[in-house]
């Protein structure tokens, strides 16, 4: 009687510390799967924000220019948090809109740690 109730016990406690294992598993997935997430969401908001000052001072600039100066050199700096985005274009006036003929951009990381 003692032998049968302490395999039940021995098998019951397998049994559990199984159960435990796979709960733990699916448990850090989820949490490794929902930082993830948060971090690439972080980061794609930082974008967006960045790329909607890029268009915020393309327009500023292109604002007060003169379409009958001819081809015009824009440069500018746009910082993100994590990187600083250097824009240079060449626009010309024609057909009664601006034109982009010439884009550079360079991505200077910023240090996050000293």
């Amino acid at each position: 009687m003692v032998k049968q109730s302490g395999s039940f016990i021995v098998g019951a406690l397998i049994f559990a510390a199984v159960l435990g294992f796979l709960w733990m598993t699916e448990f850090a997935v989820r949490l490794t799967d929902r930082i993830q997430t948060e971090r690439v969401q972080h980061i794609e908001s930082r974008a967006e924000l960045a790329a909607s000052a890029e268009w915020a001072r393309f327009e500023a600039l292109l604002k007060d220019a003169d379409p009958n100066s001819g081809p015009l050199t824009l440069e500018y700096r746009v910082p993100d948090g994590l990187s600083t985005r250097e824009v240079r274009l060449r626009v010309e006036w024609r057909e009664d809109a601006w034109i982009v003929t010439e884009r550079q951009a360079v991505w200077h990381a910023t240090p996050v740690s000293p």
